[in-house]
């Protein structure tokens, strides 16, 4: 005695005198892909999700205690009307989306002599028929010149504060002010000097060396004796 699962105002599940039941469950899913090729390579690339698919096998039997033909009939009118709800799996929602039933197939059926249906197996398709939040499939188009589409707004970044700017700009005429310091200072100056005066020996250190070899003193070391 348990209930098994419900969709769309069928109960399934097993009583003492009662037994709708279903076979074959199955949930697919996938992706609709387009094919590219580069550097000779041909290659797939998701394009958007498939909805997803339901299947099922419904078992009607009236020595079960159902209405195998109304059942049946019930289901088939639902898949031409696109009939969509949640499918519950022991109480809890198998998908967070509702789904449409799509086709239904009665097969195998058992009748009488008189014509009644004793059993039936029932095929059943559903899809996925709105996003897996949960939200309806259907967006309502409104009137106007928007053709229904909503409209999204986006909001602008603030622009910086009077105060921001007039920071930065502060801060860069200090650069400016120290840069113009320190390239000025006497120690700069100093250092400069410095240099110049090393790069005057060393230029005349190597004039030296060039003619002490040409003067004949090119097999031994060469000396430099620097003074003041």
């Amino acid at each position: 005695m348990a209930k098994i699962g419900s969709w769309g105002g069928h109960s399934f599940e097993v009583k003492r005198r009662l037994a709708r039941s279903f076979t074959d469950l199955t949930v697919k899913g996938g992706s609709e892909t387009e094919n590219k090729v580069n550097n000779k390579q041909e290659f797939a690339v998701r394009k958007a999700g498939k909805p997803l698919e339901l299947g099922m096998t419904v078992i009607l039997d009236a020595r079960l205690g159902v209405d195998a033909q109304a059942d049946a009939l019930k289901l088939i009118d639902q898949a031409r009307m696109g009939h969509k709800s949640y499918f519950y799996l022991d109480g809890k929602k198998l998908t967070p989306c509702q789904l449409m039933l799509t086709s239904a197939s009665a097969d195998n059926i058992l009748l009488t002599a008189s014509g009644e249906w004793v059993s039936v197996e029932v095929k059943l398709t559903m899809l996925q028929c709105g996003k897996n939040d949960g939200s309806a499939g259907v967006v309502s188009s409104g009137g106007g010149s928007s053709g229904g589409k909503k409209k999204v707004s986006v909001k602008t970044p603030a622009k910086p504060s009077g105060g921001v700017v007039q920071t930065v700009n502060s801060n860069i005429d200090s650069f400016n002010t120290t840069f113009h310091s320190v390239k000025t200072s006497p120690y700069t100056t100093a250092v400069k000097t410095a240099q110049a005066t090393v790069n005057q020996i060393t230029n005349s250190a190597k004039k030296y060396m060039v003619f002490n070899k040409q003067a004949g003193g090119g097999g031994g070391s060469s000396k430099l004796l620097l003074t003041k």
